[in-house]
């Protein structure tokens, strides 16, 4: 199970966020993902990290 899974489960299960950074290889970038727990289900929040990560 990816680390990625895991993070949404966790907000699932404990109904705590979570945060982690991964890459795409899709749109070639680094992205900061924060995940929330909300009425609905999850809202994700994705950052662009790229240029902090070539420095």
């Amino acid at each position: 199970m990816s680390n990625s899974k895991k993070a949404y489960e966790l907000v699932f299960q404990e109904n705590q966020s979570q945060y982690f950074e991964a890459f795409d290889s899709w749109i070639n970038k680094w992205l900061e993902v924060t995940i929330y727990p909300s009425q609905g289900g999850l809202s994700v929040i994705l950052k662009d990290i790229t240029s902090k990560k070539r420095i």
